[in-house]
């Protein structure tokens, strides 16, 4: 088994990352009322003193419950049209390439999403690249779910970019 593998369980630590290694900024755990649905967490390149969505990043999410693709893909087109302010229709192009994203889920699955550029991003399932996106504002409009300001859950933001104590 790889390293890669390896660390891939514990966090986004050894993810696939052109610039160097990686620091993890901070870890979060989400839940629905009492459900616990996934842990995450987000790394930057070493050299990068503090999250900035201009920098390339590494956001990795391991599932606590099962997830079909439908759901995860409904729920990320979903909040993309939120932060656009615009019809989820217009976000249609995006569905077959989440399904490919982002197969069924059960408890223990890891998704690492590798954000390259604003625009381009790769997406690894339990270690293997399940696809690449390359998308206008996809940094913004996607990563935004956990990351952006107008995130429905900025505590865990806050945790996951390092900018709060847990």
């Amino acid at each position: 088994m790889s390293s890669f593998l390896l660390f891939m369980a514990a966090s986004c630590l050894g993810a696939p990352i052109d610039n160097g290694e990686l620091k993890q900024l901070g870890e979060a755990t989400y839940k629905k009322a009492v459900f616990k649905l996934y842990d995450a967490s987000l790394c930057m390149s070493s050299d990068v003193e503090r999250f900035s969505m201009d920098e390339p990043f590494v956001l990795s999410l391991e599932y606590r419950r099962k997830f079909s693709s439908e759901q995860i893909t409904k729920a990320g087109i979903h909040e993309m049209a939120r932060f656009a302010r615009k019809d989820k229709d217009d976000f249609a192009a995006l569905e077959p390439i989440f399904h490919e994203c982002f197969p069924d889920v059960d408890k223990g699955d890891q998704i690492i999403a590798v954000s390259e550029s604003a625009t381009e991003a790769k997406f690894y399932y339990n270690g293997a690249m399940s696809c690449e996106v390359d998308y206008p504002e996809f940094r913004e409009l996607f990563f935004g779910i956990w990351l952006g300001t107008e995130t429905r859950v900025p505590k865990q933001a806050a945790l996951l970019k390092g900018e709060a104590a847990p």
